[in-house]
Formats: structure tokens, sequence, C-alpha cells
């Protein structure tokens, strides 16, 4: 049992080696063409692969679906994070930096955090990318340090200033690990499979279709320029 994703992905990398092959072969006739007195004369053969159609019999078996709390949907980048990560925030930046806030300031910070991602998870906001969501995060746990900033001496001063850089931080770094792999599609794609389904498993276990896959080459090639007496190399769109 494979991953669709993974099968078209895994075909898509033999059609790429097979276009590579292709060109390693034309590479060896070149040398065999320069060399001969009168094929030299001739052009050399090299084939592409502008377009490949492929059609393929699966087995849909399962389509995984995400039921725990902080699941998200088809689409969606980061699960709801749990009033666990509030505290594993904290914790981080005792253990990195041997700074720890006070229980006053630690449950603002904790509730400010808690209120600003109930805002952003209650819309399609899980879709917003990291820099949006951690740059709001950041924003709101912000107003409540420049208070203590304005009463604080230059001693408390940069000890603030260190848990905040600290925090945004710490905060960047945890929202990138709540990143969550979507549901997935299981197939069967082995031939000998196909065959032994038969109509009595596929009203239970997948019902037999096919695929039609259409792969359109694009090329790279390698650019280089010569800035100032510098050499540089560049891999572009042919």
């Amino acid at each position: 049992m494979a991953y669709l994703g993974d099968y078209i992905g895994h075909l898509l990398s033999e059609v790429t080696i097979g276009r590579m092959h292709a060109d390693i072969e034309a590479r060896r006739i070149a040398e065999i063409y320069e060399n001969d007195p009168i094929l030299k004369h001739f052009p050399v053969p090299r084939f592409r692969l502008p377009d490949v159609n492929i059609e393929l019999p699966i087995i849909i078996d399962k389509i995984e679906e995400l039921n725990t709390p902080n699941s998200i949907p088809r689409g969606g980048v980061y699960k709801r994070p749990n009033e666990d990560f509030f505290d594993d925030i904290l914790k981080s930046i005792e253990k990195e930096n041997g700074i720890k806030p006070g229980e006053r300031l630690a449950s603002k910070l904790k509730k400010n955090l808690v209120g600003t991602v109930n805002d952003l998870w209650k819309t399609s906001s899980v879709l917003l990318p990291k820099q949006i969501i951690t740059k709001t995060l950041h924003k709101n746990v912000s107003k409540d340090l420049d208070k203590l900033k304005e009463k604080a001496d230059k001693t408390n001063l940069k000890k603030i200033e260190k848990f905040e850089n600290s925090l945004k931080k710490t905060i960047q770094e945890k929202i990138s690990n709540l990143i969550q792999n979507p549901p997935r599609v299981k197939i069967r794609a082995i031939s000998h499979e196909i065959k032994e389904h038969n109509k009595d498993e596929a009203m239970t276990k997948g019902a037999i279709t096919k695929i039609k896959l259409s792969f359109k080459e694009e090329s790279c090639e390698w650019i280089f320029k010569d800035n100032d007496g510098q050499i540089e190399q560049k891999l572009l769109p042919e």
C-alpha cells in the first residue's frame, strides 16, 4: 500500500531520470561523431520528452481523516496549539537563557497568547503563513512588555529586552513545530494486486479506478556569466 502523492512523485522522478539517461547517451554519441571523419558532419541525435501521457489503474483503499481536537482541515498548515504550548515556550526560555518571568507576568502573557491564537484559529486564518502568525503573536505580547519597559530602570530594561527577544525567537521556533501533514490517500498500484481484485472486494476494500497523468517537460540550464572577473553560475529555465 502506498500514498497516491508518493506514487505520482516516483513516476515523475523516473521520467526525469529517463531524460537524464537520454542526455548521457547523447553525450556519448557526440564523442563518437566527433572522432569519426564522416559522422562528424552529421547532426548528433538527441531525444527529448516534451509530453509524457500515462494511464494507470489504481485501487483507492483509504482516505485518511484527522479527528483530533487540534486537527486542521485539508489545505491547512498549522495545527492549533494547546495550552501546554505556551508553558513549553516559557520553559524553553528559562532553560536556554536562564530567564524566568514572575507568575503574574507569565499568567498575563499566557492569557494574551491564548486569546491571540483563539482569534487566529476562529476562521480560515489557519492558512496564514508562519510570518503572519508569529508577527501577530509578537505584536500582542510586546504590548504587555512595553508597559514594563516604561517603568523599568536600565538594569531591568536590559533584562526585559533580552526576555522579549528570546520570547519572539522561541515563538517562531515552536510555531514551526506545529506544521501538520494533511490527510493522505492510500492506494494499491501493484499489477498482481489489481489483477486479483475482484468485484466482491471492490464493494468493501476500494474500487479500481484509472488515473490519467500528463507530464510536460520543462528544462533548466546552467548559465555562466563573467561579472568583473568573477564567474557567476546560475541555474535558469531553458
